[in-house]
């Protein structure tokens, strides 16, 4: 079932998982739905391979099915819509060697770097910030002894640290630290520290002039709310930083969800124009 034909001039998605890693369906099922809802444009950004275990990142001996897939798949249906090939980067310290020898010596069309571990970067403790609350409880007791603020702070300097190193195209769910924060029971937004922790992590963004994903998963579940949220987006717009779009689709019926909330919020933001993949390159489109 799809949720109908959309009408916000947001009419690209480059945030989409499939079943190479923990989406659901075919490549092509998402692009004949991306059609029928009227999209342009679409990129897929599989979780790129790791080097340990996991249950949602893709396996390191499909990623080159995968890069080929798509890129078959982006032949097949160039007529109808533009199909690009991406991959969502994880930054971990100590990572970038893996990541250069066995994952960007192929060449996709662009890279979502985005944080989602913590801990381990000197023993073998890394946990995800999105995981079930029990695990994010347990980590940041066992991690960082309860101190919230050490954690978030922590997260932060990661996402700044991914940015300063470049190679990335957009930073993907920019607050996704949230995703455990449900009725602020962590912490506060306003809370002064985090604030400057967002600030500096925008001053960065903005100085090395890398896209910021308005990822739409997060309005759906736990907090209702975008990655990342409204005062972000505004802020974002003072600084200068281009913005993009991504649904997160994890099942083709959702590749187009919420692409006209999107525009609402960026209309509410300030800003005047999306930053989308024509021909391969970067262009601005008018709201």
């Amino acid at each position: 079932m799809g949720w109908g034909i959309i009408t916000s001039v947001i009419l690209h998605n480059y945030h989409i998982h499939s079943r190479y890693c923990d989406g659901e369906g075919e490549i092509r099922s998402y692009i004949e739905e991306a059609i029928r809802q009227g999209l342009t444009s679409i990129g897929f950004s599989s979780h790129a391979p790791l080097p340990f275990p996991t249950n949602w990142a893709m396996p390191l001996e499909s990623l080159p099915q995968y890069w080929a897939e798509i890129n078959e798949l982006k032949a097949s249906y160039r007529s109808q819509i533009e199909v690009y090939a991406g991959l969502e980067l994880d930054f971990v310290p100590g990572l970038a060697d893996f990541q250069q020898q066995h994952i960007l010596n192929l060449p996709f069309d662009y890279l979502i770097g985005s944080v989602h571990f913590v801990g381990g970067e000197h023993d073998n403790s890394l946990w995800t910030v999105d995981g079930p609350s029990s695990a994010f409880d347990r980590g940041l007791r066992t991690c960082y002894g309860g101190d919230i603020e050490q954690l978030v702070r922590e997260y932060y300097v990661r996402i700044r640290s991914m940015v300063r190193a470049g190679g990335i195209d957009i930073v993907g769910h920019l607050d996704r630290i949230l995703y455990n924060n449900l009725d602020e029971r962590h912490f506060s937004e306003a809370a002064p520290w985090y604030r400057q922790a967002i600030e500096e992590t925008l001053q960065t963004i903005a100085k090395q002039h890398t896209i910021v994903e308005l990822n739409m998963r997060g309005c759906y579940a736990p907090l209702c709310s975008p990655n990342p949220g409204l005062w972000i987006l505004k802020r974002c717009r003072e600084l200068g930083i281009r913005l993009t779009i991504g649904t997160d689709a994890h099942r083709p019926e959702y590749v187009a969800r919420g692409l006209e909330r999107a525009a609402q919020l960026l209309h509410r933001a300030g800003y005047t124009a999306i930053w989308q993949l024509a021909s391969g390159k970067w262009i601005p489109q008018c709201l």
